[in-house]
């Protein structure tokens, strides 16, 4: 990976200026937004998508911490605090590194190194081969929409419109994306025939008690979706907001 796109999320106006000039000083980096506040930035954090997320433990109210399941999976943490004490926790919630303010230039860039050399890793992790038969295509597991079985083949939706039609059951579809650490929690089985993927919902509409419309990014139509489904697409719609 080339670049990485950067937001900072601090209370104090100072950090944030700081840990912009730094971003902006370095041409692989690319600044699109910050937050002050927990409510702020778990708007923008789900809007703007970073690969890379400066994250203040002591954000109010609650902490850095309460932000996390709405991070998005790609995403890359380092955590900023005054206070060391915070560091084994922030590495048991899989953050790439951690900054005690206050910190050097030379400690920055140290963090974004590692960030670097997570996201070359996650390039290739993130790559799944299909096979339709006619031929073997490389797509990113993140471009993935949804899986959807017919009888013992099943058909991939991808954000581009485009659809593969692959000669593998959906248990082994489950059992394949939720080895991939870079995205597993991105994909949900929402019934018997379907997976999909949250990062890809665009809105759900309630036809019946029994029946629905899942509207998902990039696909013209919407998937039909059971009772067992709606229930569980709107479990995982309020855990996005």
């Amino acid at each position: 990976m080339n670049s990485l796109s950067c937001m900072v999320v601090d209370d104090k106006p100072q950090i944030r200026r700081l840990l912009g000039a730094l971003i902006e000083e370095d041409s692989r980096l690319n600044y699109i937004g910050e937050a002050e506040t927990f409510e702020v930035a778990k708007q923008r954090v789900q809007l703007l998508r970073p690969d890379l997320l400066f994250l203040d433990v002591a954000l109010r109210p609650g902490s850095g911490f309460d932000l996390l399941p709405r991070v998005p999976e790609h995403t890359s943490i380092v955590f900023i605090t005054g206070h060391s004490g915070y560091a084994a926790r922030a590495f048991s919630r899989d953050a790439v590194d951690f900054l005690v303010k206050p910190f050097a230039k030379e400690r920055f860039e140290k963090a974004v190194s590692r960030c670097f050399s997570r996201a070359e890793l996650t390039d290739v992790q993130d790559i799944l081969l299909l096979d339709t038969g006619a031929g073997v295509y490389r797509r990113r597991a993140r471009s993935v929409v949804a899986i959807r079985a017919e009888g013992k083949y099943t058909r991939i939706f991808t954000v581009s419109g485009e659809r593969f039609f692959i000669r593998k059951s959906l248990t082994d579809w489950e059992a394949h994306l939720a080895a991939l650490h870079c995205v597993r929690a991105c994909f949900k089985r929402i019934s018997r025939s379907l997976i999909v993927n949250r990062a890809h919902i665009d809105h759900l509409e309630t036809v019946s008690r029994d029946s629905g419309k899942l509207f998902m990014n990039g696909l013209a139509d919407p998937l039909p979706v059971g009772r067992l489904a709606i229930g569980r697409l709107k479990r995982l719609l309020v855990s996005r907001n």
